[in-house]
């Protein structure tokens, strides 16, 4: 889930944890195919991160993967911020 605030800027994302994660990567960008910006997230951290990087009007999407020991997940269906 990624819904903008009331200021356009900032946006709230949150997902469910994955049991045995060392953390999270969650990727953006302006397009599904083009998330070129990063936050990585510890699992201790918590499953939800405020945005507070967006441009208002411009249209993001955020796509997210765990990471352990072991290395890299799949990267997740991209969903729109909104």
């Amino acid at each position: 889930m990624a819904p903008r605030q009331a200021d356009q800027r900032n946006a709230v994302i949150t997902w469910r944890a994955v049991p045995g994660v060392v953390g999270y990567n969650l990727r953006w960008g302006i397009s599904p195919t083009k998330l070129y910006e990063t936050y990585q997230r510890f699992a201790d951290q918590g499953t939800t991160l405020e945005l507070r990087a967006l441009t208002v009007g411009q249209a993001y999407w955020v796509a997210i993967e765990g990471f352990d020991e072991n290395g890299v997940s799949a990267l997740s269906p991209a969903v729109p911020i909104q």
